[in-house]
């Protein structure tokens, strides 16, 4: 997966001019999100939870669009002296081992991108919890149908913010930070007022809300990476580590916040009727300050 989304992002600087990146991001971050939002609508309406049957479409819609791409996309490839090319040139662990690192003096400012995109994703890990908050603190009768809910309500006001803010980026040209800091507050914010809501409509106001930032975020997190990008010669290395530092995020944000939740807010089953386990607000105040601290420091 992160070998088609290194390359199909690579895509952009090769072909896009730099005064259109930011539209350019606003369409892919678009796309990125209505492919969300088709398979949230297509896994529960008319493939009946079968995740066999949405696998299989998965599959079948992922080869489809690597056949389109590979025929219409016009790609130029940068002339490289044979001399120097790295198809002349055996490739050793050295080599591989190091196409993963990003110099912090010689790329400073591609680097802090990539932490600022790690940090960014440890933040939205929360939504690893979202369910078991739902049941414990909100009382959701079906808590698997609501956090479904909320993700499409989420990425449907997220996909009205990509190309706007895209294309207001480029028009303005006061450049990618403001938009990345603005949408990391947002998030923060709405992470506390998760605190202070009891009902689901109020639970559904802020999903809708943060989901408008994350479209926001992914939009200018894009064109942001692709503004610092040091050489068009290593814009799918370069592209390909900065992509990778979505899934350490995703990875390092439970490992954290999983055991504090446990450790500090959980309740034995016989404190429930249905024999359950829970956990009290504690451990999702912990939970979702942490990830308040992890948009702050994204944004930094």
């Amino acid at each position: 997966m992160n070998i088609i989304f290194a390359a199909m992002i690579a895509l952009i600087p090769d072909l896009v001019p730099k005064h259109q990146t930011g539209t350019a991001n606003g369409v892919e971050a678009l796309m990125f999100v209505s492919g969300s939002l088709f398979a949230f609508g297509s896994f529960n309406a008319w493939l009946d939870e079968d995740l066999t049957a949405m696998y299989s479409l998965y599959i079948c819609l992922t080869a489809g669009c690597v056949v389109l791409t590979y025929l219409f996309a016009n790609e130029r490839p940068l002339p490289i002296d044979s001399e120097q090319s790295a198809v002349n040139k055996p490739i050793t662990w050295n080599d591989f081992k190091d196409s993963f690192w990003i110099s912090p003096s010689e790329h400073h400012d591609f680097f802090y991108v990539t932490i600022s995109r790690t940090f960014y994703y440890m933040g939205g890990s929360v939504q690893a919890f979202f369910l078991y908050y739902l049941r414990d603190v909100i009382h959701v009768d079906d808590p698997e149908g609501g956090v479904s809910l909320l993700a499409v309500l989420g990425q449907g006001f997220g996909a009205f913010m990509t190309v706007p803010v895209g294309i207001l980026s480029d028009y303005l040209g006061n450049g990618r930070k403001p938009y990345v800091f603005t949408s990391c507050f947002v998030l923060s914010v709405c992470n506390f007022l998760l605190l202070f809501s009891r009902e689901f409509h109020e639970v559904m106001i802020i999903a809708s809300v943060a989901g408008m930032a994350n479209g926001a975020y992914l939009t200018m997190d894009t064109s942001l990476a692709m503004d610092t990008l040091p050489s068009s010669e290593e814009s799918a290395r370069l592209l390909g580590v900065w992509g990778v530092a979505m899934f350490i995020g995703s990875s390092i944000g439970p490992l954290i916040g999983g055991p504090l939740l446990f450790l500090s807010a959980y309740h034995d089953e016989s404190d429930k009727d249905d024999g359950d386990s829970s956990y009290a607000i504690y451990g999702y105040a912990i939970l979702f300050c942490l990830s308040s601290l992890y948009y702050f420091c994204s944004a930094w």
